[in-house]
């Protein structure tokens, strides 16, 4: 007998393993000079003894070409190659002991026995809920259950975003979050706390993992804020506020304790991220002023930033610096112009006193000897006249040795005259004056010819062409100095006082001036500001 069973090959290991859910195959191999019969899968229901019960999973008869899988096997079970079994997909109840026989004509049947272990991949179920909501400064505990899992999982680990979390021991930002403490507790959560946390296990199957989302509430808070703007009437005015928050922060707008109507959007797709448009249209004086931007989303405290509106009036819109850059302009310019005045005048007169001495030597003869009378028969503009011109030294005698002159009457004062009537000159030493002219008289008497000085000129013209007025030389050269001075301070005075009433700047009662310019006309100019 013993003989016989050496003639039938029969191959199968004691123990296979199978994952849940996936196929398995119970290897078997056998060869045989002798015809078979029949080829049998069995389950063993208690121990792998004579007296155990069995249950047929499958079985297969050649010579009639029949095979059947039995009970929860049958769709499951089939035969493959020359006696192996395959179960697909396996169950968690077909864990256990199966045998296979082989029955032939000549030697009966002959058995063996293989174990089938089904190994479980781990369940995980992350917590307490997904996603799951803190609040900044807190402390948060994420779960991590290991369920189902046959054999026991090997190791166990957290990762946030893709990173792993590393913990160091209990005095570190994380704790725990290993195969023997599952839980993660994280400490003093913050904003950046936030994300997507992986619970990760290592198990003789293969690898578990499972996520969940946390989000972090923290308190509203501003970004940024318009800066401060200077604009005239009647402009369009827009200020933003940017506040960042969770939950997204609500943005009000407020002047003086009035809450004002803004518009409030995203802008990114961030939705926490919130900015609000304050829009003011064709502003006047009144709405310049502090606006109040706040933000508040419930979580902490409400956080405020301002700006500022000023709404520049037409008189106001130079500014001091604008005017004292005037007031420096203007005080050099008059500095410069005073200067420029004074060498003028000097220069001047230095030449007036040269030209008086040339047209002295000039105009001796006249005065040294007889001169021819001759009578003026008409005005100087053609007409007849009853006033007619005097003779030429009309009143020198031959051995007078010149006519007595005005400075020599009355010292060396200057005179000055006022021409009453036009006169045309007739011939080429001869004054041309007109109605108005101021003439310094040089010489002559009255009812005689005068020599004077005129625009430049000497010459000769009637003496009851003029009459006198009170005002020496001196005087008419103060007063002209005077007058230019005047002028120029009076128009810095005023233009000074402008710009005072356009800042609003009250000017001093001293600043007020009486100015009283006395020209040579004897004309009385008052200027009063």
């Amino acid at each position: 007998m013993w003989c016989l069973a050496q003639d039938t090959g029969f191959d199968l290991p004691e123990s296979e393993e199978a994952t849940l859910g996936e196929p398995v195959t119970l290897p078997a191999a056998y060869s045989s000079k002798f015809s078979i019969i029949s080829i049998t899968w069995s389950r063993v229901v208690e121990s792998p003894t004579a007296s155990d019960k069995r249950s047929t999973v499958f079985s297969y008869v050649p010579l009639a070409n029949l095979s059947r899988a039995y009970g929860r096997y049958a769709g499951r079970a089939r035969l493959v190659g020359r006696a192996s079994l395959q179960i697909d997909p396996t169950k968690i109840e077909d864990e256990g002991t199966y045998s296979l026989s082989i029955m032939t004509g000549e030697l009966g049947n002959e058995e063996k026995f293989i174990h089938l272990d089904i190994l479980v991949p781990p369940r995980l179920v992350v917590g307490p809920s997904n996603p799951l909501v803190t609040t900044w400064g807190t402390s948060a505990s994420l779960t991590c259950a290991v369920k189902d899992a046959r054999p026991n999982i090997t190791s166990l680990h957290w990762e946030k975003d893709g990173g792993r979390i590393e913990t160091r021991g209990i005095s570190g930002k994380y704790t725990g979050g290993n195969a023997r403490i599952p839980s993660l507790t994280i400490r003093h959560v913050t904003r950046s706390d936030a994300g997507t946390y992986t619970c990760l296990v290592q198990h003789v199957t293969r690898r578990a993992a499972a996520s969940l989302l946390m989000e972090v509430f923290y308190p509203a808070s501003i970004i940024s804020i318009s800066d401060p703007k200077e604009v005239s009437l009647e402009d369009h005015v827009t200020f933003r506020c940017v506040a960042d928050g969770n939950p997204p922060p609500n943005i009000t707008w407020s002047k003086s304790g009035r809450q004002l109507w803004a518009h409030v959007y995203t802008m990114s797709s961030d939705v926490r991220i919130r900015t609000s448009s304050l829009v003011l249209y064709s502003v006047n004086e009144s709405s310049s002023g502090y606006y109040m931007c706040a933000a508040s989303n419930g979580v902490g405290k409400r956080v405020e930033k301002s700006t500022n509106l000023d709404v520049l009036v037409p008189e106001r819109q130079l500014s001091l610096t604008t005017f004292s850059t005037i007031a420096t302009i203007i005080g050099a310019s008059a500095g410069g112009l005073w200067l420029i005045i004074c060498v003028t005048l000097a220069g001047y007169l230095v030449n007036r006193q040269r030209r008086k001495r040339e047209e002295r030597k000039k105009f001796a003869f006249y005065y040294d000897a007889s001169l021819t009378r001759r009578s003026l028969s008409s005005e100087p503009d053609g007409k007849e006249s009853s006033s007619n011109p005097p003779n030429k030294a009309n009143s020198l005698m031959s051995g007078d040795r010149g006519i007595a002159t005005m400075r020599r009457a009355q010292g060396n004062d200057r005179k000055y005259a006022k021409v009453i009537s036009d006169y045309k000159p007739r011939e080429d030493n001869e004054l041309q004056i007109e109605v108005g002219d101021i003439v310094e008289i040089l010489e002559g008497e009255e009812g005689s010819w005068f020599l004077g000085y005129l625009k430049g000129r000497m010459g000769l013209f009637p003496s009851n062409y003029v009459c006198f007025v009170p005002m020496s030389e001196e005087q008419f050269f103060t007063a002209t100095i005077f007058l230019v001075t005047s002028t120029v301070m009076t128009n810095v005075f005023l233009l000074y006082i402008h710009y005072n009433r356009i800042l609003h700047i009250p000017a001093p009662g001293k600043m007020r001036t009486l100015v009283l310019i006395y020209l040579p006309t004897t004309a009385l100019t008052r200027t009063t500001f």
